[in-house]
């Protein structure tokens, strides 16, 4: 097997997860790939590893940051027939590996293996930690193919800037096999801070989400439809109480103003429960998002309209 982890500015992080690969309870018959951009630690730590760990590792330097990129070029390096790829801010699990490797020898119709991503304590509401606990996500934090799958498929699509480029790669590797998930391949993903401004940037996203629905719209439906809808009930969920207050602002009936707020709050407190946040945080997060939902139609046009 080989193991591809494109490594970005996060060394503390990096030096974790190499650890991780390093105390793997699959002795001998793989190799770890790191594949770093243009941060100076990053590449210090990954040239360090590939001299000390006597062929276990080895690195090469990308040209972008593009996590698309990277693993393109890690996967054209990769020796084995299967190829692993986890994040640098993640951390597998030790029977990791072992249990990827017995789940393609289930089958040989088995194109790729998409594995258990959890995260751990309490979520925060300004922070980045993906799961995949049932499948059906495509997270390349823990997504493993068959090398011959990957060639044949074109590797990952570089179009994308830094999300979707991996569902992108489960869809087509699955016009040669099945995808299935594996829930003992498992991947920590720790909890990581975001600022601020986060429910705004993710309207940069969406850009992706048309990319990929306009490629593969039968997938997009099957897979990430719930999702989208679950999306798409937030941004109503905006508009409606922007409408009442407007409605009640300009026909003197003050009751549709603070009924279009307390509708609001009630809606997010249900999405909302059990994530931590200072009050502060809470107030900028509600805020934020309010704004997000209201242009989300905006820049969905637009992205529709200039995304090829």
């Amino acid at each position: 097997m080989s193991v591809v982890i494109p490594a970005y500015n996060r060394p503390d992080l990096l030096e974790n997860a190499i650890r991780a690969i390093e105390n793997q309870s699959l002795k001998g018959g793989f190799e770890c790939i790191i594949v770093y951009g243009g941060d100076e630690k990053v590449r210090e730590i990954c040239e360090k590893k590939a001299k000390e760990s006597k062929g276990l590792f080895s690195c090469f330097w990308s040209d972008t940051e593009s996590p698309a990129r990277k693993r393109n070029i890690g996967a054209k390096k990769a020796s084995a027939p299967i190829i692993a790829f986890t994040d640098d801010d993640c951390v597998p699990n030790k029977n990791w590996l072992e249990e990827i490797l017995m789940k393609f020898a289930e089958d040989g119709g088995i194109a790729g293996v998409e594995g258990l991503t959890y995260t751990e304590g309490k979520k925060e509401v300004y922070s980045n930690a993906p799961v995949n606990l049932k499948g059906g996500l495509f997270p390349t934090c823990n997504l493993s193919f068959r090398a011959s799958v990957l060639r044949r498929a074109g590797g990952f699509d570089e179009s994308y800037h830094f999300y979707r480029e991996d569902t992108d790669i489960a869809f087509r590797a699955m016009e040669f096999g099945k995808v299935v998930f594996c829930e003992k391949a498992r991947v920590l993903h720790p909890q990581r801070r975001v600022g601020l401004l986060r429910p705004i940037e993710t309207l940069l996203l969406l850009k992706e989400d048309v990319r990929l629905f306009k490629k593969m719209p039968e997938k997009y439906a099957k897979f990430l439809g719930k999702g989208f809808l679950a999306d798409l009930a937030k941004v109503a969920a905006s508009w409606i109480a922007f409408a009442m207050a407007v409605f009640g602002f300009y026909s003197s009936n003050i009751i549709f103003v603070p009924g279009g707020v307390l509708a609001y709050l009630v809606f997010w407190a249900s999405l909302l429960r059990g994530v931590e946040a200072s009050s502060t945080e809470l107030i900028v997060f509600l805020m934020l998002n309010f704004v997000r939902a209201l242009a989300f139609p905006f820049y969905f046009l637009y992205y529709w309209a200039v995304v090829k």
